[in-house]
């Protein structure tokens, strides 16, 4: 099943690519192994998943993203609930431990 998320009255695919990996490591000169759970490289994360993944449609330059991310509130929270279903980490150190200390 095809994951998407709804931008200005428009249906965006969120799927990871090649194009997406690239445009991330463009963007911040690291590579996504390295990537850290805050808020920048979730933010730069989510801008390289909508562009790769909709090279044709998604037309906005990042500046003009952070706004739609203004105007609604749930996006963020719509792309952190994708990566964890494709059990991407973005929990933060705390998190990390409690979670840890819960399991033992």
């Amino acid at each position: 099943m095809v994951k998407t998320i709804r931008i200005k009255n428009k249906n965006f695919e969120l799927r990871d690519s090649n194009r997406s990996l690239l445009k991330f490591e463009e963007m911040t000169n690291k590579s996504v192994m390295d990537i850290d759970a805050n808020y920048t490289d979730i933010l730069n994360l989510f801008y390289c998943v909508l562009y790769g993944a909709n090279k044709n449609k998604f037309k906005y330059e990042f500046e003009d993203f952070l706004d739609i991310l203004d105007e609604d509130d749930t996006l963020i929270d719509k792309f952190t609930n994708y990566l964890d279903e494709k059990n991407l980490n973005t929990k933060t150190p705390i998190e990390k431990k409690k979670m840890e200390s819960v399991s033992q």
